[in-house]
C-alpha cells in the first residue's frame, strides 16, 4: 500500500488507527496483567500470614514454657521452607495458566475438522471425461445457492470456455472439480465414478490449475517449477549438490543429464508463457530467488511478469485436465497471443477448461458455456451461441462496441 499511502496522503489517519487499535490491545493486556497480577500475590501472601500466625502461636507458647525455643526456631524454619514450595507451585501454575491462553488459539485450530471425506480409489489413469449431474452447491446453510442445478459433461480432446460475470459461479465450479468443496446436491463423476470415491491426492493430481491472481513461492525459479510437479522430491534429490558429488561418475553424467533435460523444459514452458525474459534477468540462472522475502539479492517481478511465470509453471506441470482462470487478465497483447497459441497446442489429449470474462479469448474452445446467477443459461459453439441472438450474442455486441 505504499504508493497508495502516498498518493492519497492518508498515513495520520492510518497511524492513528494503529494508536487506536493497539491502546485496545494494551487495554485488554493490562487488564488481564492486574488480575494475574492481583491473584498471584493474594496467593502468595496468604502463606506469610500463615508463618506469622504460627510464629504468634508458638512465641505464647515459649513465653509459657511449653515449647523450647529450639523447637520454635524449627518451626519457623519448616514453615518458611513450606511457604517457598507453595510460592513456586502457585507461580508455576499462573505461567500455566498463563501459556495456555497463548495456545487456546493453535487448539482451536487442530480440532478443526477437514469436512472433504477421502475415498479409497486411486486414480491411476488420465482423466477422460467429468460430468457434473444436478449440481447445487452452496458454502453454507445460511448461505444462497451460487450453483443451482448444473449438468455437464467435459471430453477428451475439448477445450470448454466458462463465461460469466462476477459472482455468477464461475470460480466455484472449480472448487468443486477440485474437492475444495463437496456439491450440497448432485453428482460429479470423474471417468463414470463418483469424484468422492477417489483419494483427493489422486484426483487433484491430474489436475493443472492456474487460478486468478496465482501467486509464485518466494523460492528460486526452479523451485517455483518443481513445487509446481507431482514428484517434487525425486527432481529435489538430483539437484542437491552434495548428493551428486557423492555419485560415481557414471551416475553422476546420468543425474546432470537428467538436470540439462528438466531444465529445457522448464525453459521451454518460460517460452510458451512468454515469460523467458525472467530467465534472461537473472544472474543465478535457475538458482535466482524471486522476491526478497528469504534473499537480498531477491528478483522483483511485475504483476504481468509474475503472471506468465506462475502460467508457466502450470503448463510444466504433468496433468491430464488444464484448468485456466483468466490467464491473460495482466499481460500484454503480444504474451497473450503467444499463451493462446499454448494453450491451443497443450489441449491435444487433454481437457482443457477455460474461465473467462474476456470473450475475444474464446477462439481456442470448442464450447462455450455461459453461467449467469449460478445457472447454465446457454451453451454451444461460438457459431451457434451468435446465432441463437440470446444472452452471449449481446454480450459479443457490447464488447465489439467497446
Amino acid at each position: 500500500f505504499a504508493q497508495d499511502i502516498r498518493l492519497f496522503n492518508v498515513q495520520d489517519n492510518f497511524i492513528t488507527r494503529y494508536k487506536k487499535l493497539w491502546a485496545n490491545l494494551f487495554s485488554a493486556r493490562k487488564f488481564l496483567n492486574r488480575k494475574q497480577n492481583f491473584v498471584t500475590n493474594s496467593l502468595s501472601l496468604l502463606p506469610q500470614v500463615v508463618i506469622l500466625f504460627i510464629a504468634y502461636i508458638q512465641a505464647i507458647n515459649v513465653m509459657q514454657g511449653s515449647v523450647a525455643v529450639g523447637d520454635f526456631t524449627l518451626t519457623i524454619e519448616l514453615s518458611q521452607q513450606l511457604s517457598m514450595g507453595v510460592i513456586s507451585f502457585i507461580s508455576a501454575l499462573a505461567m500455566i495458566y498463563e501459556n495456555r491462553l497463548r495456545f487456546n488459539n493453535l487448539q482451536e485450530f487442530q480440532n478443526v475438522r477437514n469436512s472433504i471425506t477421502d475415498g479409497i480409489i486411486e486414480l491411476n489413469e488420465p482423466i477422460h471425461s467429468i460430468e457434473f449431474v444436478n449440481v447445487s452447491f452452496r458454502y453454507s446453510d445460511e448461505e444462497p445457492y451460487v450453483l443451482q442445478n448444473i449438468s455437464l459433461r467435459f471430453d477428451l480432446n475439448e477445450t470448454v470456455a466458462i463465461v460469466g460475470k462476477n459472482g455468477s459461479g464461475k470460480s466455484s465450479l472449480i472448487k468443486l472439480l477440485l474437492r475444495m468443496y463437496d456439491p450440497t446436491a448432485g453428482l460429479i463423476t470423474v471417468n463414470g465414478i463418483d469424484i468422492k470415491d477417489y483419494t483427493v491426492k489422486s484426483i487433484r493430481k491430474q489436475f493443472s490449475v492456474y487460478f486468478q491472481n496465482m501467486q509464485n513461492f518466494p523460492f528460486n525459479l526452479r523451485d517455483n517449477f518443481l513445487l509446481s510437479n507431482n514428484n517434487y522430491n525425486e527432481y529435489e534429490n538430483l539437484f542437491d549438490k552434495d548428493n551428486i558429488n557423492q555419485q560415481v561418475d557414471n551416475r553422476k553424467m546420468s543425474a546432470s543429464n537428467r538436470i540439462l533435460r528438466y531444465e529445457s523444459k522448464m525453459y521451454e514452458m518460460l517460452c510458451k508463457s512468454s515469460s523467458q525474459d525472467i530467465l534472461k534477468r537473472s544472474p543465478k540462472g535457475f538458482d535466482q530467488p524471486i522476491t526478497k522475502m528469504f534473499e537480498s539479492d531477491g528478483l522483483e517481478l511485475s504483476t504481468g511478469q509474475s503472471q506468465k511465470l506462475a502460467l508457466a509453471r502450470t503448463f510444466y506441470r504433468e496433468y491430464s485436465v488444464l484448468i485456466l482462470d483468466e490467464p491473460t487478465s495482466s499481460v500484454d497483447a503480444e504474451a497473450e497471443q503467444t499463451i493462446r497459441n499454448t494453450v491451443h497446442h497443450l489441449s491435444n489429449g487433454k481437457i482443457t477448461l477455460l474461465v473467462t470474462q474476456k470473450l475475444y479469448n474464446l477462439n481456442v474452445a470448442n464450447r462455450i458455456v455461459l453461467i449467469e446467477s449460478g445457472k447454465i443459461v446457454e451453451q454451444g459453439s461460438h457459431e451457434e451461441l451468435i446465432k441463437l441472438g440470446g444472452k452471449y450474442a449481446t454480450m459479443i455486441l457490447l464488447q465489439n462496441e467497446k
